[in-house]
């Protein structure tokens, strides 16, 4: 009876002809939980967690279209998943942003306009601070404006469809919030470092599109510059629109 029970998998009770269920994947048990089981099983999910991001952030940075196209042929077990990856890498970011935020925009702010009434800049500073508050909920807007527009210049020649762009940018943005992250320590020295991240961005979607689409570099940087400015103006765009709904209609009933 238990060499029965040994022989057919614990969870959905198909034969087991290895180590792990063909069927479910789950490991064949060694009888009870030991504490040995349960260390085993922390150090593994923690070292192969960790050896699979840094494998991924590695390789996005390194050579980001090569590891784009093994990823959508169906090179994958050794990566993160394309929105584990991002939610990881904004989870850091949004922590990290909202420590610098301020400083930013205290440089910003007297470079407007002096004829700015002091009212206009409270409205302002009531902007910037809704923008702070909720950047964890708007930056997933990101990845889905850039996906819309990577296909529309990259799928005559490559053939991507919108799921398969929705997994590169998903990888692209989550790596540009590690490059925002490495450049936000420097914001306390100098604010307007901050600004030049959307340069960064650009030349590095440029990257990606040429190398995964293999076009000229005149062509990539074409396709990359618009697909980058356009997803980023739809972005800026859309937080206006919730903006003004918000203080016209919202704020007063909440």
């Amino acid at each position: 009876m238990q060499k029965e029970t040994e022989d057919k998998c614990l969870n959905c009770g198909a034969e087991l002809t290895g180590k792990y269920c063909s069927h479910c994947g789950q490991e064949r048990s060694s009888g009870r939980m030991e504490v040995k089981h349960i260390f085993k099983e922390v150090t593994h999910g923690i070292f192969h967690w960790e050896s699979s991001i840094f494998k991924t952030i590695k390789e996005l940075i390194i050579q980001p279209g090569i590891f784009l196209k093994k990823y959508i042929a169906g090179i994958r077990k050794p990566y993160v998943k394309p929105f584990s990856y991002f939610i990881f890498i904004q989870t850091i970011y949004v922590l990290l942003f909202h420590w610098v935020s301020d400083r930013f925009f205290s440089y910003i702010n007297p470079i407007m306009n002096p004829n700015v009434t002091q009212s206009q800049m409270l409205k302002v500073e009531e902007i910037q601070h809704l923008i702070t508050s909720n950047i964890n909920y708007l930056n997933f807007f990101l990845p889905i404006f850039l996906a819309f527009y990577l296909m529309i210049f990259m799928k005559k020649r490559t053939g991507i469809n919108y799921a398969e762009s929705i997994v590169i940018s998903l990888y692209l943005q989550g790596t540009l919030m590690i490059f925002g992250i490495v450049t936000m320590p420097f914001v306390l020295l100098n604010p307007s470092i901050w600004q030049y991240r959307f340069v960064f961005n650009i030349v590095y979607t440029i990257f990606i599109v040429i190398q995964f689409g293999g076009y000229s570099k005149l062509s990539g940087i074409i396709k990359g510059f618009f697909a980058s400015v356009l997803s980023m103006l739809t972005y800026i765009v859309l937080v206006a629109i919730i903006t003004i709904i918000y203080i016209v209609f919202i704020k007063h009933y909440v």
